[in-house]
């Protein structure tokens, strides 16, 4: 039934289920929250006391690493302080005898390398020059630029650091060298701290990764070294770090990023999440290494074993998430039996309004209990009575409008004008087939209650609102009660804008105002047209009349003048004064002869000479001309046709079209620019119409010339072919060359655009 259509029509049996389901909802409402709220304070407190085991852990880390750089750094001292106090060394290196001292401390390095791992041994002059490298002797006179060095040099005391050199790291003693009290120079010791890491995996017995700063490296030693090494060439795996060693070769691999190094440089130690590999579980953390000028070099990478914490978690973490699933079911089976008891009347006055939302006007629920439920059954009776009551006005009423919908439907239908409705808030209420064809759309239900301008002007105003002058038929109607009539411009949907005539006409209320606006709009735009051509075409043939019969009385008057002219010149000397002004007459008399040719061949009243000519030679033969006539940095670009396009016309007339076109194509290009003329033949099948008149169907051929200037504004465009009209400053052009060009296109049956 219309009047029941918008009730539910679920099934009473899905129905009855929805509100035992909010009960039960109800209490799972309150306890899933206090059960998640209560894991994820679990969760939370797991995570932060595993992060705060991992932060133990680096600390143990970074304090066993520095252990052992200080024994390592003790042992250092101690066998440098004993190899200076060793005097035949000392005067070995007094004679300066490179080859010499090689050779004399070639035994004592080798043995300080099997004993104490000393990999560096080096001999430095005062002014910081290399005398010479032990493990590396070809390699000598560089300056050393250290931080331990400059820290000896600095404070005349031993110093030590770990820092980066070529192509590793290494922990470097450096000492004063004396005698007789006198600084001779510096002596050094160091060793590559690669077995660092794995003296740190022995003594915490997690896996270590090296990573260094390129910036210090040498790239081309670099790679040396690890091709000499057997290894991989690493150098490109990172943009700004380099791998040098790990305790393991698949080991932290995965956590070698730039994203993890950048939070470790920015003062974070907890680098990447824990990762997972059979049934172990790992978190990465690392350890910056710094020199002693705070210069970042590099940092250590240690993967930290938390299997044993989180399993203990996940333990705890099954435990409470157990507890909570029993409370849920326990939840679950009480809010059940509670609904039961509860919606077992509730279901009988749902199945009932569900036979009502279905047209069954005549069911009733039959409750006798006293509490709320049978109240509302009785209400519920009653209201299915007054529905029904309802129903059979309503429906009446209904059916009624509808045939009043029809019937003005069918009026306003079969009248072939656009129609619509519009009321005080310029809204549509009503319109026909015809406005939707008019306006460019195709069903008239899609205007209801959209606004007349936003439809007709494609505007989000109203059209008074942007211009007080634009005149309103519907505004003048609501304003006076009486009809009004005007003309606009209205757009389609495409953007088309079309010129109609706007009719409106009041609907008067019972308390006699307005309450909406009638329009009837026709489409003019063809009419208008139609009279802009007729209006343009008679001012064109009254000019040119008129051209023409002044251009002939004053050839008459010229002819005259130049008569006499001639007759005065044979009879005064041509070297005398009086000669020469002659002359200045007759030469401005033949201009003005050729002015009055321009004008004639305007109106169309120039003798032409008609023959057969092939339009593409007449325009090679003018452009020949041509090219000098524009310049040198204006280019001249030839498109004709690879048709023969025969016309019957006048050759010199046709070149006289195109000198006239390019030479106000020059001027539109003051600073050089592109010209392009091009032919074709082309065929209308159908009536044309130009911006000037209409062009009968039939074989064509078509002169086009394009140039790259500033072009003319669309005012100047109507009066572009009038005689004597130009665009250009004082006395330059006559403002015939446009003229000319129209009079010989309309002598030879042609058109102009």
């Amino acid at each position: 039934m219309v009047s029941c259509s918008h009730l539910n029509q679920s099934q009473p049996e899905e129905k009855a289920l929805k509100i035992g389901s909010k009960l039960r909802l109800s209490f799972i409402a309150v306890l899933l929250p206090l059960t998640l709220i209560y894991c994820f304070i679990i969760f939370i407190a797991q995570q932060e006391d595993t992060e705060q085991l991992i932060e133990v852990e680096l600390d143990h880390i970074e304090q066993t690493a520095s252990n052992l750089e200080k024994r390592d750094v003790q042992l250092l001292g101690a066998a440098l302080e004993a190899f200076c106090h060793d005097p035949s060394f000392k005067e070995v290196y007094l004679r300066k005898n490179r080859e010499e001292l090689f050779q004399y401390g070639k035994p004592l390095f080798e043995q300080l390398k099997k004993q104490y791992g000393i990999t560096h041994f080096y001999f430095i002059l005062p002014d910081g020059r290399c005398f010479l490298r032990l493990h590396n002797r070809e390699v000598y006179g560089d300056v050393i630029t250290r931080s331990s060095f400059r820290r000896a040099r600095e404070t005349g005391r031993a110093a030590a650091d770990i820092e980066l050199g070529k192509t590793a790291f290494a922990l470097r003693v450096v000492r004063p060298y004396h005698f007789n009290n006198e600084l001779i120079g510096y002596v050094e010791f160091g060793e590559e701290i690669d077995h660092f890491l794995s003296v740190l995996k022995q003594e915490t017995g997690y896996d270590y990764a090296l990573v260094a700063e390129k910036e210090y490296l040498d790239p081309s030693k670099y790679r040396f070294m690890r091709e000499v090494a057997g290894l991989e060439n690493n150098w490109s795996d990172q943009p700004e770090h380099v791998l040098l060693g790990a305790t393991s070769r698949t080991s932290l691999k995965e956590y070698y990023t730039e994203a993890n190094l950048d939070k470790l440089e920015n003062g974070q130690r907890l680098l990447s999440p824990i990762k997972e590999n059979a049934g172990k579980y790992w978190f990465c953390g690392g350890i910056l290494l710094n020199d002693l000028e705070g210069r970042h070099l590099g940092a250590i990478l240690a993967r930290i074993d938390v299997t044993d914490r989180l399993v203990f978690a996940r333990q705890t973490f099954l435990y409470v998430l157990g507890l909570a699933i029993l409370l849920l079911i326990a939840a679950l089976v009480a809010s059940a039996l509670i609904s039961r008891w509860i919606t077992r009347p509730v279901g009988e006055l749902e199945k009932a309004a569900a036979d009502v939302s279905q047209g069954r006007l005549d069911r009733e629920v039959d409750i006798d209990s006293e509490d709320e439920l049978g109240s509302l059954a009785r209400t519920f009776n009653d209201m299915v009575v007054q529905l029904r009551e309802s129903h059979h006005r309503l429906s009446k009423q209904i059916r009624d409008r509808q045939q009043a919908e029809e019937f003005v439907r069918a009026i306003l239908e079969s009248i072939g004008e656009a129609i619509v409705v519009i009321d005080a808030d310029y809204k549509i209420v009503a319109t026909n087939t015809a406005f939707a064809e008019l306006v460019g759309e195709k069903k008239w239900e899609s205007f209801k209650g959209r606004t007349c301008y936003s439809v007709q002007h494609s505007s989000p105003f109203l059209c008074f609102e942007e211009n007080e002058n634009i005149d309103c038929p519907a505004r003048r109607t609501f304003s006076s009660s009486r009809p009004a009539i005007a003309y606009h411009t209205h757009q389609k949907g495409d953007g088309e804008k079309i010129a109609v005539e706007v009719k409106a006409f009041p609907m008067i209320g019972s308390s006699g105002e307005v309450t909406a606006v009638i329009e009837v709009i026709n489409d003019i735009t063809e009419k208008k047209q139609l009279e802009e051509r007729l209006i343009q075409s008679q001012k064109m043939e009254a000019i040119g009349t008129l051209t023409a019969g002044v251009a002939h009385e004053f050839n008459n008057i010229l002819t005259a003048i130049m008569g006499f002219a001639e007759i005065l010149k044979e009879e005064v000397a041509a070297d005398s004064r009086h000669g020469e002004y002659v002359s200045q007459i007759i030469y401005s008399a033949e201009r003005a002869a050729r002015l009055t040719q321009s004008m004639l061949a305007f109106s169309r009243k120039q003798v032409i000479k008609l023959e057969v000519v092939d339009l593409n030679d007449s325009v090679r033969q003018a452009v020949k001309i041509l090219e000098k006539l524009v310049g040198e940095d204006i280019e001249i670009r030839l498109e004709m046709s690879d048709k023969d396009i025969a016309i019957l016309g006048d050759t010199v007339q046709l070149q006289q079209i195109l000198m006239n076109l390019v030479a106000n194509a020059r001027d539109a290009m003051p600073d050089g620019g592109r010209l392009v003329i091009s032919t074709d033949m082309v065929r209308l099948e159908e009536k044309l119409y130009s911006f000037q008149e209409e062009i009968e169907p039939g074989f064509y051929g078509l002169l086009r010339v394009e140039d790259s200037g500033r072009g003319i504004d669309d005012a100047s465009l109507k009066q572009v072919l009038e005689p004597f009209f130009t665009t250009k400053e004082f006395g330059r052009g006559t403002g015939l060359g446009l003229s000319v060009v129209y009079g010989i296109v309309k002598q030879h049956q042609g058109h102009l655009e």
